[in-house]
């Protein structure tokens, strides 16, 4: 079989990006969600909303592609249905819970499309979710889909991007990462052992109105501080790194990104220098940017390309059996995810008959999921959303961890 031609409609696919396809399979939907939380009397018109998205998807040919193809010769397709805007009836909904937000759950397929849909939230306050299948998009591919959402909604030209070919082991490999090595099953959930489905997932939202210096590190070592009421066991924390910060010039919402681990008991192992006065959130925060600037981001991103190989029906039926192991043995790789997007200017996600009061990101759920907190900045503190499976967050211990999470920051404010 030969490999297809990759013409101006069509980008390759990463092998990153057909694992996010097996997670679709294994758990539907696997997306990107931004919330944007408007103010009381918002009235943004569906017309208004639906006229926005056409013209970013005009743009961003990302937001309308289609998988195809097979196995290291899998491709996205632009030709998936464009972006749907919907309606939906938030009236139960807080934005605290999945708690009457069914809405969050449409399919985005990636074999058919749409793989981006917007909803229009209506409730106590109007709410806009930005949704994307993550097997198109990362994080940082999804923000600039937003900002463009609402620059079209001020009248003003979307930004947009191209479908570039490049691929997140493209960038990998040209910062030349160094040797893989398998990481070792020595890490422990931060809610202890598995109780409950592995294949239903929730999520809570905490808002916390401090603001911290090094907010990443203390809310990886507050993690593990509470975690300490369920395990033993020590806590590593895969942090994602986006790539596009060594080619500022791509213009790609494309996954291009990679992931270095804060390994929590061997790094902060080592005592200070003589005359060291960092605190352990500024040497783990010396760390990860050290880490995130060198190549060790993309190392796991080369050494997986073998994957792209293997038909996705297999990747299913291997995945599952591996990861209840892993449950079983309560020992993993890493406990989960954590990921710091950044401040949210609420003012450049604001637009006549719109005034975004509160931005956050529901992360991505998967079946068997330990832990996925994302972390988003802005004038009202820091939103903390986090996604588990219910295994790991049954008797309220999701609620706990993160209650606990906000109790540390207070306690270690600086």
């Amino acid at each position: 079989m030969s490999p297809p031609t990759v013409g101006p409609r069509t980008r390759p696919m990463s092998t990153t990006e057909r694992l996010w396809i097996v997670a679709e399979h294994m758990h539907p939907p696997f997306v990107n969600q931004v919330v944007l939380e408007g103010a009381p009397g918002d009235d943004l018109s569906e017309g208004r909303l639906a006229e926005a998205m056409a013209a970013v998807s005009a743009v961003h040919p990302g937001t309308r592609l289609r998988a195809a193809g097979a196995l290291g010769w899998s491709r996205w397709e632009q030709d998936a249905p464009a972006p749907p805007v919907l309606t939906v009836d938030g009236s139960g909904w807080d934005g605290r819970s999945p708690a009457g937000a069914r809405f969050l759950q449409l399919p985005l397929p990636a074999a058919t499309g749409p793989t981006t849909g917007l909803l229009r939230v209506e409730g106590g306050v109007l709410r806009l979710v930005l949704r994307s299948h993550h097997a198109t998009m990362d994080g940082g591919g999804t923000h600039a889909v937003a900002r463009d959402l609402v620059r079209a909604l001020r009248g003003e030209p979307p930004r947009g991007s191209t479908l570039d070919p490049t691929t997140d082991v493209d960038l990998a490999r040209s910062l030349q990462p160094p040797a893989f090595q398998r990481r070792p099953h020595r890490f422990g959930a931060p809610t202890g052992k598995a109780d409950g489905s592995l294949s239903r997932t929730t999520w809570a939202r905490r808002t916390y109105t401090g603001r911290p210096r090094r907010l990443l590190p203390r809310v990886a070592l507050a993690i593990q501080a509470v975690s300490r009421r369920w395990t033993s066991l020590p806590i590593s924390l895969s942090v994602p790194v986006d790539l596009r910060r060594h080619r500022p010039e791509l213009r790609s919402t494309a996954n291009l990104t990679g992931a270095v681990f804060l390994d929590l008991d061997t790094d902060l192992a080592q005592p200070p220098a003589a005359g060291d006065q960092q605190g352990p959130a500024d040497r783990l925060a010396a760390l990860l940017a050290a880490r995130a600037a060198s190549g060790e981001a993309g190392k796991g991103l080369v050494a997986g390309q073998p994957l792209r190989w293997l038909p996705l029906g297999w990747l299913v039926g291997l995945g599952r059996p591996f990861m209840r192991k892993e449950v079983g043995a309560d020992r993993y790789p890493s406990s989960g995810v954590i990921s710091n997007l950044g401040r949210m200017d609420l003012a450049a996600l604001s637009c006549p008959g719109f005034t975004a009061q509160r931005a956050f990101w529901i992360p991505p759920a998967s079946e068997g999921q330990r832990l996925f907190l994302t972390l988003t900045g802005g004038p009202q503190g820091v939103e903390l959303c986090c996604t588990m499976a219910e295994a790991f967050a049954s008797g309220g211990r999701l609620d706990a961890l993160l209650d606990g999470v906000i109790e540390e920051l207070d306690r270690t404010a600086v």
